[in-house]
């Protein structure tokens, strides 16, 4: 599957959920090369750093606390906006600091300069009140005091240098951050940072900008991404607060960074809406596409007649690496035509699957009668596999049953292990697999390729592995490329994958008693099934087929799952959880076989 995209999941930003604020290895170890390439660029990217996210107006202004250091040796202003109001952000600025709330910034890499970090992802209300506390710790043995406080707009801290110079009232540094409306809706957070030289040599070359500027503008942005995701995730619609002047069109500037991201999801969201002047068959088109398929390579495609639709493999988006004899492929098919299943019940019409002599799956389609849409056929629009940590708690049994229920299909068995002993052994299992995989140079060539490191690389695909699904920040495609060399470690993904397990409420495995097209087909069918039920039942799912993967690793794993001559052929974790932004699907014209001028094409079908 994809272990470069279950190494680096990160936040849940859409969710009040658990959020990973810093822990992750693979960002931090990241995070220290981008401040290597920082500090030996040195100036050549200083401005651009020193003013990420401001706009003019904020970068040339005025903040409270600035007269504290009115001759600083230099000034950063960096800036997000925020989609929530003043009062979800404060709280998770009053308890910044060592020992409160952490610094929301890279955990890992504070600690190991012996900062005793510990970010947190909760509201803590002990440490809300800012009028008793004199000093903000960054560590044990640094703080910083606490200047000046106005609940819900600035809070600054100052730093000394060392004893205040006779000619100049302050020595040291000054952290301030402030919040304001944006304009446009929501709210800038804005951060501050001053240092002024201190009276030694030392103390000079800490505080010159060649070295803290750029090591603080990585931790600097992190820290506000995650006070971001931390404020947004339980925030509702913030008000539209638009204005045609200056400043509104200024903000405009300033998120013009976050365009890709807004246009990912707005595409997105797109996909997963239906089109009331589309024609039926167009809409069943979008609807199946919208299925789960190995690495989100899509292989399929469709023909349109007028009692069938009917789909081929695209082998040029196959995996030989990974799935050497297509089965995956053809398990895609498999989820691709149970989305047709169901869709066309909620158009009213009863649908047949059926695997063809020659390489194809067709879905027969009766005339249109009535409509009777379900909860499966409701969920194929927001099914999603959610490659993120689940929140450890256990199914309910009438819902277990509902699932189980719902992954036997035909000549399909559905294994359903919820004992912890069992997703301890799973994971053993999935640990031997991603070793196999991640030390195969072939595989992790294959698995980089459909990876997209930022929203913008996805857009053009519309396949692939989107960072933006999984919560990984954005970067270059060639450097993503380049880092995935360090960050795709076997040991690391084992551990990563070892807990995400723990988390589950279980896995399900799909077993069959055949190995051949058929028996794919139907084993795809049977776990698209499955995902619809748990998304109908608000329970998120995600691949672990390693032990499946991998052929000398398989035989074992049907062995211990006690199977007779059957063949394991998916396996799945679920549990409860928070959604994490979608995937996004190729056009529709792509993937059609039809001929220009077909009946699909034009959208002279029958309409509701």
């Amino acid at each position: 599957m994809d272990p470069w995209t279950r190494a680096t999941t990160g936040s849940n930003e859409t969710s009040g959920g658990p959020m990973d604020v810093g822990r992750s290895l693979p960002r931090n170890l990241f995070a220290a090369v981008r401040m290597a390439g920082h500090v030996l660029t040195g100036p050549l990217l200083r401005r651009r750093r020193m003013s990420w996210g401001a706009v003019p107006e904020e970068v040339s202004s005025a903040w409270p606390g600035d007269e504290l250091l009115p001759d600083p040796s230099w000034t950063a202003t960096h800036a997000v906006t925020v989609e929530a109001p003043p009062e979800r952000i404060w709280p998770w600025l009053a308890q910044l600091g060592q020992g409160r709330g952490g610094l929301y910034s890279f955990e890992r890499l504070e600690n190991l300069i012996g900062c005793r970090m510990r970010n947190t992802d909760r509201i803590l209300p002990e440490h809300q009140d800012l009028s008793a506390v004199p000093e903000i710790r960054l560590a044990p043995q640094a703080a910083l005091a606490v200047a000046r406080v106005e609940p819900g707009r600035d809070l600054v801290l100052a730093a000394s240098a060392g004893p205040p110079a006779a000619d100049r009232r302050v020595t040291g540094g000054l952290w301030s951050f402030h919040l304001r409306p944006a304009p446009e809706g929501g709210t800038r957070l804005v951060e501050r940072l001053s240092f002024s030289a201190g009276p030694s040599r030392q103390e000079r070359l800490f505080t010159s900008p060649a070295l803290i500027e750029p090591v603080s503008f990585v931790m600097s942005q992190e820290m506000l991404r995650n006070l971001k995701r931390l404020a947004e995730r339980r925030a509702g619609p913030v008000p539209d607060r638009r204005q045609p002047d200056r400043a509104g069109s200024s903000c405009a500037g300033a998120r013009r960074r976050g365009r890709s991201a807004r246009e990912y999801d707005e595409t997105a969201a797109a996909l997963r809406r239906p089109d009331p002047d589309a024609a039926q068959d167009r809409e069943l088109i979008r609807l199946a596409t919208l299925a789960a398929s190995s690495h989100n390579t899509q292989p399929w495609t469709f023909t349109v007649a007028p009692d069938s639709i009917t789909l081929r493999p695209d082998r040029s988006r196959r995996c030989p690496v990974v799935d050497p004899d297509d089965a995956h492929l053809y398990k895609s098919l498999g989820c691709a035509a149970e989305n047709l299943v169901h869709a066309a019940a909620a158009q009213g019409r009863a649908a047949e699957v059926a695997l063809a002599t020659d390489e194809r799956v067709v879905v027969a389609l009766d005339a249109p009668g009535t409509a009777t849409a379900t909860p499966l056929s409701a969920a194929i629009e927001t099914r999603q596999c959610t490659r993120g940590a689940y929140a450890g708690r256990p199914v309910d049994r009438e819902d277990l049953v509902v699932l189980e229920r719902a992954g036997g299909l035909g000549r399909v068995r559905c294994l359903l292990l919820t004992e912890p002993r069992d997703l301890a052994a799973v994971a053993e299992h999935v640990a031997s697999g991603d070793l196999a995989q991640l030390n195969d140079a072939a595989f992790r060539r294959e698995l980089v390729s459909w990876i997209r490191f930022n929203p913008a690389a996805a857009l053009r695909s519309r396949d692939g592995l989107a960072g933006r699904a999984t919560g990984r920040p954005p970067v270059p495609s060639r450097m993503g490329t380049l880092l995935a060399r360090f960050l795709l470690r076997a040991g690391a993904q084992a551990r990563a994958d070892a807990e995400q397990l723990k988390g589950s409420a279980g896995v399900a495995v799909f077993v069959t008693a055949d190995d051949d097209r058929a028996a794919w087909v139907e084993a795809g069918r049977a776990c698209q099934r499955f995902a619809l039920q748990a998304e109908a039942l608000d329970i998120r799912t995600a691949f672990v087929n390693q032990p499946i993967e991998v052929p000398e690793l398989r035989p074992r794993f049907e062995t211990w799952l006690g199977l007779a001559g059957e063949h394991g052929q998916l396996a799945v974790r679920f549990g409860h959880g928070p959604r994490l932004p979608y995937s996004l699907r190729r056009p529709i014209e792509d993937v059609l076989a039809d001929p220009p001028g077909s009946r699909a094409t034009r959208g002279t079908a029958v309409r509701p």
